[in-house]
This record gives structure tokens, C-alpha cells and sequence, in this order.
């Protein structure tokens, strides 16, 4: 005869292995990864992008010339960055979309190519299309 000791050990084991069998959602799946790459001429200084959620404030970071900066995305969520740089004195910027769910969301690399005539978008690396030009003060 069994005890409820061993039906209570009996129920846990079950759980447990019939919880192991379920497969979990992997996390990644809601999520992709942002490449922003700064091709700028060599000697052209260094570009400072700041990214985020749409309508909160992000964090800095200064690229140098052939330098990316990456970070993963919910895909779901817009994210805008504002890119700008310093050239003899003279203050070029660009707020953009990084993200965009309704042109990113079957893709889950994101790569912007910045160089000095603007912003090129592409999903593969190999086709890339200008989204955005530089503005200036």
C-alpha cells in the first residue's frame, strides 16, 4: 500500500518530467539583433550613437571609423537612435528608426551601414538601400 508520502513523491516526479518534456519558448524568438556600423571615411573622427526605446532616453557610445555597435531587440518595440558627429566644426545629426516592426519584424538581423552621404538599411549585408541623409546646424 502506498502512502501519502510516496503518492505525494509519485505526483512531484510526474510533474516534473512531463514539465521537461514541454518545450519552452526560446527567447530569442521575439527578439533580433540591431547592427549599426560606422563606414565613414578613414581620419573622419568618431561618430557617437545614442539608441533606445521610442520616447526614452538611451546610451552613448562613440564609434570609430569600421566600428559596430549591436544590441538585441524585442521585436515588437520601435527604437530610435540619434546619430552625429562633429566635422571641422560643423554638427551633423539623424534620428532614425533602428527597429521598425512592420519593415523589421521577418528579419532578425538589422544592419545600418553609415557613411558620409547617409544611412543605408539592409537585412543581409549585401543589398543595401539609403534610408536617410545627414542633417546639418
Amino acid at each position: 500500500m502506498t502512502t501519502p508520502w510516496g503518492l505525494f513523491l509519485l505526483f512531484l516526479n510526474l510533474a516534473f518530467l512531463f514539465s521537461a518534456a514541454i518545450p519552452t519558448k526560446n527567447n530569442t524568438e521575439n527578439q533580433a539583433t540591431v547592427y549599426i556600423i560606422n563606414a565613414l571615411p578613414p581620419n573622419s573622427g568618431s561618430m557617437q550613437v545614442s539608441c533606445s526605446l521610442a520616447n526614452t532616453s538611451g546610451v552613448n557610445h562613440n564609434l570609430l571609423v569600421s566600428e559596430e555597435y549591436r544590441w538585441n531587440v524585442e521585436a515588437k518595440r520601435l527604437y530610435e537612435c540619434l546619430a552625429s558627429r562633429d566635422v571641422s566644426g560643423r554638427y551633423y545629426f539623424r534620428y532614425f528608426n533602428a527597429y521598425q516592426p512592420p519593415r523589421d519584424k521577418d528579419h532578425d538581423k538589422i544592419f545600418w551601414l553609415v557613411t558620409r552621404d547617409g544611412f543605408y538599411l539592409s537585412w543581409d549585408k549585401v543589398k543595401w538601400v539609403r534610408k536617410a541623409e545627414w542633417d546639418s546646424e
